[in-house]
C-alpha cells in the first residue's frame, strides 16, 4: 500500500496541495477502529518563509501527518521544522450519510475513537470521482499585520469530490463554492443540478 506524502515543497505549495488533495480524496479512505470514512471536502493552511499564509493557526505545530482537534474541527498537520499548517477535515460520507461542516465532522470522528489503542490511518481505495478547486470559507478579518492578505483569501484551497449527493448536504456558501471554483460553465451548471 502506498502512504500518502504530506510533505510541502517549497515554492511548489499548491502543486503539492493538489498532489495531496488528490490522494486524500480519490485515492484513500480514512479508516478508524473499521469505520470506513470518504473525506470529501478539505481546506489547507500552511505557512513557511516562501508562504505566508496569514490564517494559518500557529498552534498547528505538530508532526506531518497526525490528527490535531482545535476549536474549528480537526486537522491533519502539515508541519515540519520551518513550517506549519494542517488540512482542515471540513466534509466527509460516512456509513452512508453526508455530514458537512468541520466541527460536525471532528464530531463524527472523535466518537469512532475508543480508550487505548485505535487503529486509524488511510487505506488505498481508488475513486473515478473528479475534485474541484474552489477558495476556503469563513476566514475571518484580514489582518495585514499577521500576513493576512486578499491574496491568501482568495487562493483556492479548498478541494471538493464533485459529487451531487454532498452538494446537497452543504448548508452555507453553496453560491459562493460554485463561483470560485475551477469548475467550467458546464461543471457548475451539473454539480449545482441546474
Amino acid at each position: 500500500m502506498k502512504d500518502i506524502n504530506f510533505c510541502i515543497k517549497d515554492l511548489q505549495e499548491e502543486k503539492s496541495f493538489s498532489s495531496i488533495a488528490e490522494e486524500i480524496l480519490q485515492n484513500h479512505v480514512l479508516l478508524i477502529n473499521g469505520n470506513i470514512i470518504q473525506l470529501m471536502d478539505i481546506e489547507f493552511y500552511y505557512f513557511s518563509d516562501s508562504h505566508k499564509d496569514g490564517f494559518t493557526l500557529e498552534k498547528s505545530k505538530k508532526p506531518k501527518g497526525t490528527f490535531r482537534p482545535h476549536r474549528f474541527g480537526l486537522d491533519i498537520a502539515l508541519g515540519n521544522c520551518k513550517a506549519y499548517g494542517g488540512i482542515l477535515l471540513k466534509g466527509c460520507c460516512a456509513d452512508g450519510k453526508y455530514i458537512y461542516k468541520s466541527n460536525k465532522v471532528a464530531k463524527m470522528i472523535l466518537n469512532y475513537l475508543k480508550f487505548g489503542n485505535n487503529d486509524i490511518r488511510f487505506i488505498e481505495r481508488r475513486s473515478n470521482a473528479k475534485f474541484f478547486k474552489t477558495k476556503r470559507s469563513n476566514l475571518g478579518n484580514v489582518d495585514f499585520s499577521k500576513y493576512r492578505t486578499e491574496e491568501f483569501r482568495n487562493r483556492q484551497y479548498r478541494f471538493i469530490l464533485n459529487d451531487n449527493e454532498y452538494y446537497k448536504a452543504i448548508t452555507e456558501n453553496k453560491t459562493e463554492i460554485v463561483s470560485y471554483s475551477n469548475l467550467n460553465k458546464e461543471e457548475k451548471r451539473n454539480f449545482r443540478g441546474w
